[in-house]
Parts: structure tokens; sequence; C-alpha cells
């Protein structure tokens, strides 16, 4: 596991305004099959929480 990233693929610098991520320079960019598979979790917690607000309603 890379000591700079801790196997997340991503970086976070402190700018002048605020956090900027971007990818390991070690490991370089996340492997399309990892990011699919945090697109795919993602997409399911915000699925998750519309049903939550809208009561179970799918919009």
């Amino acid at each position: 596991m890379c000591k700079l990233c801790g196997g997340t693929y991503r970086v976070a610098y402190k700018g002048a305004i605020g956090r900027l991520v971007k990818a390991c320079p070690t490991c370089g960019p996340a492997p399309e099959h990892i990011r699919k598979a945090r697109r795919e979790l993602l997409d399911k917690k915000i699925a998750d929480a519309e049903m939550k607000l809208l009561g179970g309603d799918a919009a």
C-alpha cells in the first residue's frame, strides 16, 4: 500500500482557498474498476437518500 495516499489513489493538497484533491503521484489515477465501484456505491447512497426524503416514492 502506498504510504502517500494510503491506497485511496487521491492526495489532498492545501491551497490558498481550500483543499485540492488530485491523483496520487506515486500510484496514478484509480483503475476503472475501482472508479466504477465507487460511483455505483455513491449512486446507491443518493438513491437511498432520495427515497428517504420523498417518503418511499421514487421520482
